[in-house]
């Protein structure tokens, strides 16, 4: 091999190597651990850009309310329940572009539409806010928003603008935002 061959392969392996690890760090996994900890009842969030964190103690709070939406929705509900040991009042909806195999009973799932709203899109957020309408003081809500959250999860202030008004709405973005 010449010289210029295994220069040309240690920039490969680097350039994967480099790759590989941003994937890494991209990974929904790699986030939550960044940003929130759980150690037994002790939710702690934290915060890299001050070195700092705060605090709640999970038993302070009567219910835990999960909205997840977005077409990593399901990814970021697993991983938030992978590490959230509490049941305990969990109730929550996962609005995605699809519905997962694997379900977990305490969560209502809906599939919203996506580039353009569905009836699953409103669906969705009606039972969101009706969750959320129902919270009090002794309620902590979780918020997993991805890409795709304004499609699939959508309803307008206005009882009045129908389905197929917000369906030609989004059109005109998604044209307009091509040109």
């Amino acid at each position: 091999m010449t010289a210029s061959e295994i220069a040309l392969e240690t920039l490969h392996a680097t350039a994967t190597d480099i790759f590989t690890q941003a994937l890494d760090a991209c990974s929904i996994e790699s986030a939550f651990d960044r940003r929130i900890r759980f150690e037994g009842t002790t939710l702690q969030r934290l915060l890299p850009e001050t070195g700092g964190e705060t605090k709640l103690e999970m038993d302070d709070f009567k219910r835990v309310v999960v909205i997840a939406i977005g077409k990593a929705a399901p990814a970021m509900l697993n991983t938030l329940l992978s590490r959230m040991k509490r049941r305990r009042g969990l109730r929550g909806i996962c609005c995605s572009n699809e519905i997962p195999q694997d379900r977990n009973w305490r969560i209502r799932y809906f599939e919203g539409g996506h580039p353009l709203p569905s009836e699953g899109s409103f669906a969705a957020a009606r039972s969101a806010l009706s969750m959320l309408r129902r919270a009090r003081k002794d309620t902590l809500v979780f918020f997993l928003i991805s890409g795709g959250a304004s499609a699939l999860f959508d309803l307008p202030l206005d009882p009045e603008i129908s389905l197929e008004d917000t369906m030609v709405f989004h059109q005109a973005l998604i044209a307009n935002h091509r040109n």
